[in-house]
């Protein structure tokens, strides 16, 4: 449910480092060579497909957005940045409506945030007003929703209480940095770094639910760089990570029985319908990304990440009237528009 916030910023941290450059010694260090005045437009699009039990695939939507960067500030140590949203369109005609509404009752997101003087990310520097705006969206966000949801199944759709649970979570300021981190949470990964193109690392990576909540989700993750397409121009920079979806699975069920009004909220056939579609289930997580990084500046020129989240022993279905699923694949790609692209744009 990414529509009731319009994309932040992303936190991480790095290790420090002085620029961005090749090494004699086969290593790559990847860091910031920014100047204030400087911006970068990026088209970020997304794809979401489905895979039933025969193996057949269909799309479940597709989206795209520009994605604007601004550097405000420069000291010794860091850098201010803005970070601008806009031009959304997606093939998902409830969320479009979503989207539209609270654009136009809270204005396009506008995200500032800090790095240091690697591009390594340090924290979110507005995030008392994005949380502001993520509560005031509360009211456009349910309303159009409401009004999606057909009339017989209302009753089973408690709104009060769903306004509630709405109102508490986008009020929660750690569910805006799971969002930020679910965005962008790949584009400055590699920033702060100095790694050997020989080698492949790993680290155990903790993945937060969107929503909020205490459940998290442990993963392998491992990060390399790409020597054989890594030259003077730009680095190419991957990651790969498993982890067990069934605690995330657990998670989103949690999150989606609160936003009900709890399990006493819930009718009998529905809580019966949940049981049965979660029973025995065993899945999956596997995400991969791989970045192009600009080694003269430190902004990245591509970045392609793919999620795959898969079911085995049985396929997943809460309503028994939805097709069962045995895999869902989300494709994003993020790539800077060049000053030709632009200058045409404007035409």
């Amino acid at each position: 449910m990414k529509w009731f916030l319009c994309a932040l910023c992303c936190l991480t941290e790095g290790l420090s480092v002085l620029r961005a450059q090749i090494m004699p010694d086969s290593s790559v260090q990847i860091c910031a060579y920014w100047t204030p005045g400087d911006k970068y437009a990026y088209e970020a699009r997304e794809e979401k497909f489905k895979i039933d039990d025969q193996g057949d695939t269909t799309l479940v939507y597709r989206q795209s957005e520009r994605r604007v960067f601004e550097i405000l500030s420069q000291t010794k140590d860091r850098y201010k940045i803005r970070l601008t949203y806009g031009d959304y369109m997606t093939t998902d005609k409830e969320d479009q409506l979503v989207h539209d509404a609270i654009v136009s009752a809270t204005g396009p997101c506008v995200v500032e945030f800090e790095t240091d003087e690697t591009g390594s990310l340090l924290g979110i520097a507005n995030l008392e007003t994005l949380v502001a705006q993520a509560e005031a969206s509360v009211e456009p966000a349910v309303r159009v929703m409401w009004e999606t949801i057909p009339s017989a199944e209302r009753k089973n759709f408690p709104k009060k209480n769903f306004r509630k649970y709405m109102a508490r979570t986008l009020s929660d300021p750690s569910v805006v940095i799971n969002a930020v981190n679910d965005d962008l949470g790949r584009m400055f990964f590699f920033h702060g770094a100095r790694l050997d193109s020989t080698q492949v690392y790993e680290f155990d990576e903790t993945f937060a639910p969107l929503l909020g909540g205490r459940d998290s989700v442990r993963g392998k993750t491992s990060f390399w760089i790409d020597g054989r397409q890594t030259d003077s121009y730009s680095a190419v920079c991957n990651t790969y990570t498993e982890a067990d979806g069934s605690k995330m699975l657990s998670a989103t069920l949690g999150q989606f029985v609160t936003a009900f009004g709890g399990e006493k909220a819930m009718t009998q056939a529905m809580r019966d319908s949940i049981a049965s579609g979660m029973s025995g289930i065993r899945s999956r997580m596997e995400q991969f990304s791989s970045e192009e990084i600009h080694l003269d500046t430190g902004w990245p020129l591509h970045l392609f990440f793919f999620f795959f989240f898969f079911f085995f022993e049985r396929t997943i279905y809460i309503d028994r009237d939805l097709e069962p699923m045995a895999a869902a694949i989300v494709r994003r790609t993020l790539d800077i528009i060049v000053e030709e692209e632009q200058e045409e744009e404007k035409r």
